[in-house]
């Protein structure tokens, strides 16, 4: 086994179908797929039986712009799971992060059993994780305005909220793929008819678990929360990341995500991950 980063004649896509059938992939290889940001294992035969692919975000934090990586499309091919592929996989990333100085990792848990599997590394289930129903907004007529003014909307209602930040060109990405509806104070995106996310009179809409987080360099979040007034101390270890290891003034370890996002929970979207 070989564990290494991507290369142009790696079909990943092939793996991807196994993994997530009926999910062909083409969405994510076509907008966000970049082999210089997959890790993959490859087997003595020369196939690729498992990946982590991660994309670079700006999260937004008390008024700062913090790079993020975000994973995605982690998954190991049926006869290769139980042998610790995907761990090996994320113990690599957290180190190639370290190295890049990317402070942060985040994903989006499918379900309960993937956020064990990622407490295992040390992240931590954080993130806003509240419902609007379809009839709240049935009512409201939609209205005719440009990206932009969307993104405007976006900020807007998740300023205040720890968020990922999108670009045009993102928006532009979403609106190919998405129905948007915009309102006068906000806006909604359907994939059919199912309603994937909804900013609306300061109401926010997803369906997932909240994101899983992992700080990479818990020095840097621990100087951004001191200039905010922040005074955080404890004992912190970290068995995967040891370059985050510190001692404050108590004893007892405490878990830092919890610490840092437990009075500004972050908003985590779906929609657009690519970077």
């Amino acid at each position: 086994m070989e564990l290494r980063f991507a290369n142009d004649t790696d079909n990943l896509q092939e793996l991807w179908q196994t993994c997530f059938p009926p999910d062909d992939g083409e969405p994510f290889f076509t907008r966000e797929y970049a082999r210089e940001r997959a890790l993959v294992v490859e087997n003595d035969d020369g196939l690729i039986v498992s990946m982590l692919h991660f994309t670079l975000q700006t999260l937004t934090m008390w008024n700062v712009e913090i790079p993020v990586a975000y994973m995605l499309g982690v998954c190991t091919h049926p006869e290769y799971r139980k042998q610790g592929l995907a761990g090996d996989l994320v113990e690599q990333l957290l180190f190639e992060l370290h190295l890049r100085k990317i402070p942060l990792a985040v994903l989006i848990p499918e379900n309960e059993g993937v956020v064990r599997f990622y407490e295992k590394y040390g992240f931590c289930q954080v993130g806003i994780r509240q419902n609007i129903e379809n009839t709240v907004i049935d009512n409201v007529q939609p209205v005719t305005v440009g990206l932009s003014k969307i993104n405007e909307q976006y900020e807007k209602c998740f300023g205040a909220v720890p968020h990922l930040r999108r670009t045009n060109e993102q928006w532009k990405s979403i609106a190919a793929e998405y129905r948007i509806e915009a309102f006068a104070d906000g806006y909604c995106a359907y994939d059919g008819d199912n309603l994937l996310e909804c900013s609306f009179t300061q109401s926010f809409y997803k369906h997932h678990l909240g994101a899983c987080f992992k700080i990479i360099e818990s020095k840097h979040m621990l100087s951004l929360a001191a200039e905010r007034g922040l005074s955080l101390s404890g004992l912190f270890l970290d068995d995967y990341c040891p370059w985050n290891d510190t001692t404050g003034d108590d004893s007892e370890s405490v878990v830092l995500e919890e610490i840092l996002f437990k009075d500004n929970e972050p908003y985590i979207n779906l929609l657009h991950n690519g970077g």
